[in-house]
């Protein structure tokens, strides 16, 4: 990739809060191994690499890694990738010194900068300036909703692929409301939905149960856990939702207040319709689950896109490999129309030079599957 360095500022939101993580890893790694807590050092690289690199950044970057053409973009995404792997592999030689130096010397091969051995460099050193504390909280909330809106998805049998019209987010924090809306795309993406709407507390319809965890406050409260549970019931919705959120409730009992904690009362939220909800530490989110044709359709291409992936993988083909598409003509004709109405979505997302309605020549790799009990028969040439 290109040499040039692009200005930190210029870089996107996302590869800047890649990098806040890395510089707040590295801080945590030195901390932990000055005091000998060799454990919890190698335990947030590990963290790192997995949640943060792996499963988030390169995940959503990787549009900006494979499209074609090079910008500044492309570039950031890049430099960005390189300079995290550079110093991971730098904070890992104490953990991994055969592993790190073997990637290191794969990963800077022809670098004016190289040394002879990783174990040779400058320990890594966390660079606080490009520490963004807020970007850094933002994107926690950010992937705090799409986790709960994945496991509405899951509640409901859902799948990810399949897009939905609304989501409505809660957020009770006017400033963290503020700040995650800088990811309001990704957050959209990730949920798959057409439509956020954003919120400070739960919509009308959605209604609050509280029960007491008998096993717990049982022993700690005796007969009176039966005053509690009357007290849960009769709580007015705006204390129970304060309740979600600070995690904690004063209670009076004839014997006088108490204060019970969130971990030993049963939250049940019940919504009405078509909607569904999960919800974690005051925030919320909403999923209109009610599925028309147009969206059932979008869901059915996105199928067709992730089993053309898969055939793509099962044929050895490499990932930045462009193919053909031929569909057969023993293709279901509703499935032919469907395909047809989304061809281009179809060559974008399997970097496809063009789709064919008719046998392949050569027949490199050719399958027959069903889809919403249509039949699809088609070919992939590379």
């Amino acid at each position: 990739f290109s040499q040039d360095k692009p200005a930190f500022s210029s870089r996107s939101l996302l590869d800047r809060w890649v990098v806040s993580r890395y510089d707040l890893l590295v801080r945590e790694i030195r901390e932990n191994l000055d005091v000998y807590e060799v454990s919890r050092a190698a335990k947030a690289v590990e963290n790192f690499v997995i949640e943060d690199l792996s499963n988030w950044y390169i995940r959503r970057s990787r549009r900006r890694f494979w499209k074609s053409g090079w910008d500044a973009d492309k570039n950031g995404a890049y430099f960005t990738l390189f300079e995290i792997l550079e110093g991971l592999v730098k904070c890992i030689a104490p953990f991994l010194p055969f592993t790190s130096e073997m990637v290191y010397h794969c990963l800077m091969k022809g670098s004016p900068s190289q040394k002879e051995s990783v174990h040779l460099e400058d320990y890594p050193v966390s660079q606080d300036h490009r520490v963004d504390l807020e970007l850094v909280l933002s994107m926690d909330v950010a992937r705090k909703l799409t986790n709960l809106g994945r496991a509405v998805r899951n509640k409901v049998n859902i799948k990810t692929r399949q897009p939905l019209r609304q989501a409505i987010l809660v957020i009770p924090q006017e400033n963290e409301r503020r700040l995650v809306t800088q990811f309001a795309d990704i957050i959209q993406e990730e949920l798959n939905v057409k439509e956020i709407q954003w919120s400070d507390s739960l919509p009308p319809e959605v209604e609050v149960i509280l029960k007491p965890r008998f096993a717990i406050l049982g022993p700690r409260f005796g007969q009176e856990v039966k005053t509690i549970a009357r007290l849960l019931s009769r709580l007015e919705k705006e204390k129970a939702v304060r309740f979600l959120s600070e995690g904690f409730l004063s209670l009076s009992l004839p014997s006088g207040p108490v204060e019970l904690h969130l971990e030993e009362v049963d939250v049940l939220l019940k919504t009405e319709g078509t909607l569904s909800i999960e919800s974690t530490e005051g925030y919320a989110v909403l999923l209109d689950t009610e599925i028309d044709d147009e969206l059932r359709n979008e869901g059915l291409i996105r199928e067709i896109v992730h089993t053309v992936q898969l055939f793509r993988k099962e044929a050895g083909f490499d990932v930045d490999d462009r193919i053909d598409l031929f569909f057969h003509e023993t293709t279901d004709e509703n499935a032919k129309m469907l395909l047809q109405k989304y061809q281009e979505f179809i060559k974008e997302e399997t970097l496809s030079r063009d789709i064919h309605w008719g046998p392949s020549v050569s027949e490199e790799f050719t399958r027959e599957f069903l889809l919403d009990e249509m039949k699809i028969c088609l070919s992939l040439e590379r």
